[in-house]
């Protein structure tokens, strides 16, 4: 109905985010930087009416030498970037810190169909379901706007930005992610980088969700369950299941 659902194979949608992953991370990491995060070089990727989406190069893991490699030595990530926000050319002061971002999740959390589209929109993204090549041959996300639409009638206020820059903003994330991975060393086919970004939201959105179907304690249960695997190795993620999202997020189903 949304656009939503999966058509793919497992196989094929593995493969397929591979390979979009791999142009993504060559096309970006090639991209030239600036001398210190003062003074970035901006590389503008999305727009969105009076706002543009830039990666700014470098980001701040290229000046660190405590980032850790899959064989174990410690460094610098050389291939950083900052997403970076602009309003009418100024850019837009925007904290984003996984506190913040889960934050704007909760202001969807009175409409329990937006918080499934919103799911299944991440998800999708996750495995990259939803990009497609531009007119210059690059892959870039096009999220369906006919889900975001619906997701805009469904709640009066949302968040602190229009949705569509806030999901390109989660894209540039994501996408760093993967950059930031390969480079060190990490097999993005074991869902290191955008994959298991992406899934912790979602299952944080399904954790949001669960809200409406659940009594006030279980519901709160159900929601320190979900924080307190956030604090297990690895730190900060807790990516949802496929059962799962397909269970909570019904507009995904095949």
């Amino acid at each position: 109905m949304y656009n939503l659902e999966i058509t793919k194979t497992n196989t094929d949608i593995r493969n397929n985010a591979i390979l979009i992953k791999k142009a993504l991370i060559e096309e970006f990491v090639n991209y030239g930087r600036g001398q210190s995060l003062e003074n970035q070089n901006l590389h503008e990727v999305y727009q969105f009416e009076n706002y543009t989406i830039c990666a700014g190069k470098p980001g701040k893991e290229f000046t660190s030498q405590t980032i850790k490699y899959a064989d174990g030595h410690k460094g610098n990530n050389p291939h950083d970037m900052t997403p970076r926000i602009f309003k009418d050319g100024i850019l837009v002061t925007y904290d984003g810190s996984f506190e913040e971002i889960f934050k704007q999740f909760v202001r969807i959390h009175a409409s329990t169909e937006a918080l499934q589209i919103f799911g299944a929109i991440l998800y999708r993204n996750a495995f990259l379901l939803d990009h497609k090549k531009n007119i210059d041959g690059r892959w870039r996300y096009t999220p369906s706007q006919i889900a975001i639409s619906k997701i805009k009638e469904t709640c009066s206020t949302f968040l602190t930005l229009p949705i569509e820059v806030f999901l390109y903003y989660l894209e540039m994330i994501a996408l760093n992610e993967d950059i930031k991975y390969e480079t060190l060393g990490y097999e993005l086919k074991k869902g290191f980088g955008r994959k298991n970004n992406l899934l912790t939201y979602a299952n944080l959105v399904n954790a949001i969700l669960q809200k409406h179907f659940m009594s006030e304690e279980d519901f709160l249960l159900e929601f320190m369950s979900f924080a307190g695997r956030l604090t297990s190795p690895p730190a900060g993620l807790n990516p949802i299941t496929t059962k799962k999202a397909i269970i909570s997020f019904p507009f995904l189903k095949q």
